[in-house]
């Protein structure tokens, strides 16, 4: 047998010697074998001196498993990074895109956060692995990509890991009772003219203001800048927030605690009199 024709290696016949159709097997005793394409054939001999060659067959040595580089993990137009504790934070229930780059040969891709295992799929027209994912769970999760190739060569390689947090609640500062139906208004600090005006929340995928849901809660994805966040619901004081420095891509999502109006509880006990 040969891989170009040229140089020919001995083959072992396991049945048939001397006989129409033998069986003959080989082993590679040549040393290391880059992965490649190979394009291999046989040669027989039979006791005249008759030679016969088979047809040439083109294998792919690969034994090498895909390439798993860089990735980005992003919510609406924000990239998000590890933070100074080295995690990437992450809202709990808010769902993430990331983008990843991996070798041309890979065929199969996934993401896992501890149990939880998210399919990726390839985006022919930018050669990259796109998925989402939304972590149910608060706390530090161990993040990994795993990918494997065609002939089931694979590769697992470990991600900075997620720190889930939940997201910032209004509430009664009376009864710490959550206070569902706030509005929460985010503003931004514009240089060129000194004012606060309202940060355009739709620019980055998200609402604002934003209205606290049945369990009062809130949260904003914000890029570098500074902030003042306003919360008002009928029957409580407003509050404004201190400004707000933010120097990266950061969450906006303090607990904030609104105090009801005087004379609000009494209004209410008078008129279920």
């Amino acid at each position: 047998y040969s891989f170009d024709n040229r140089k020919w290696y001995k083959a072992l016949i396991t049945e048939g010697y001397e006989s129409a159709k033998a069986v003959f097997e080989f082993y590679w005793r040549g040393g290391v074998i880059q992965d490649g394409a190979y394009m291999v054939r046989a040669r027989a001999t039979d006791r005249a001196g008759n030679i016969g060659f088979s047809n040439t067959v083109e294998f792919v040595l690969d034994t090498s498993p895909p390439s798993i580089g860089s990735g980005m993990i992003s919510s609406g137009a924000l990239s998000l990074f590890p933070e100074e504790d080295g995690f990437i934070h992450v809202l709990k229930n808010k769902p993430y895109a990331i983008i990843l780059s991996v070798s041309a040969d890979a065929r199969e891709v996934h993401m896992s956060a501890k149990n939880a295992i998210f399919n990726m799929s390839f985006n022919k027209s930018t050669s990259l692995w796109n998925g989402e994912f939304t972590i149910q769970e608060i706390g530090d999760h161990p993040f990994t990509v795993y990918a494997k190739d065609e002939i089931g060569n694979s590769q697992t390689r470990e991600m900075p890991a997620l720190k889930v947090v939940d997201a910032g609640y209004v509430y009664n500062e009376q009864n710490s009772e959550r206070i569902r139906a706030a509005m929460a208004t985010l503003r931004v600090f514009n240089a060129a003219d000194t004012r606060w005006r309202l940060w355009d929340g739709g620019a980055f995928g998200q609402h604002n203001p934003q209205v606290t849901d049945e369990h009062g809660q809130y949260g904003f994805l914000v890029p570098a800048g500074k902030y003042r966040l306003e919360i008002a619901r009928d029957g409580f004081e407003s509050v404004q927030s201190q400004e707000l420095e933010v120097k990266r891509n950061t969450f906006i999502n303090s607990n904030i605690a609104l105090v009801p109006k005087k004379g609000f509880i009494e209004k209410i006990i008078n008129y279920f009199k």
